[in-house]
């Protein structure tokens, strides 16, 4: 199949802002309403913000909710975070989000963080 997997699911965005910003705001889970699909509610007892902490995210698929468990194997503030993702019914998932710092073509005092999801 020329290379292709099909389990391996590979995302890549540009944001033009301050590293520490964004990282802040995919970590908070306060915030992840905004940009989860079919985001119903957090567990009051889910933790996310250092190594080995696990947080209970519930989505509606389809009609139905879903609970994923996410922990996080790897936390280094404004560089990356590294989980393992379970869902009953579904292969567990290992993820990385990586955010490397660069500094922007045009103005090079600016960094830009780059989110690779894999």
């Amino acid at each position: 199949m020329c290379g292709y997997d099909p389990s391996l699911v590979r995302s890549q965005s540009r944001y033009d802002l301050p590293v520490e910003r964004g990282f802040a705001f995919i970590t908070d889970t306060a915030n992840w309403s905004k940009f989860w699909p079919g985001h119903v509610r957090l567990e009051k007892d889910s933790r996310w913000g250092a190594s080995r902490e696990t947080a209970r995210l519930v989505t509606r698929l389809l009609g139905r909710e879903r609970e994923l468990t996410m922990t996080t194997k790897a936390f280094e503030p404004n560089r990356l975070v590294t989980y393992s993702s379970t869902q009953s019914g579904l292969p567990d998932a290992y993820l990385s989000t990586d955010v490397p710092i660069r500094r922007d073509s045009v103005n090079n005092d600016t960094p830009a963080a780059r989110l690779n999801v894999a």
